[in-house]
């Protein structure tokens, strides 16, 4: 079932991150780490980029996820 699944989101465009390879924390099936629903307006994501937008956290990674979804809305206009 989830190998019919897997093909349809990926077919579909709506798988949007997977953890790299051995870089995946939850045991998440195909390394998924983020979709989108069909009117790709709505992200439902495992990693927690907002824990990674601060220097004094020790990380800005993360700001480039929320600055990437902003750039990506703005297209949409």
């Amino acid at each position: 079932m989830f190998l019919f699944l897997n093909i349809i989101l990926y077919l579909k465009r709506r798988i949007v991150f997977r953890y790299k390879s051995g870089q995946n924390p939850n045991g998440s099936k195909a390394d998924i780490a983020g979709i989108v629903n069909e009117a790709g307006n709505v992200l439902g994501m495992m990693p927690h980029p907002e824990r990674a937008v601060e220097e004094v956290l020790g990380f800005t990674d993360g700001l480039k996820v929320f600055q990437s979804l902003i750039e990506s809305l703005e297209d949409r206009k």
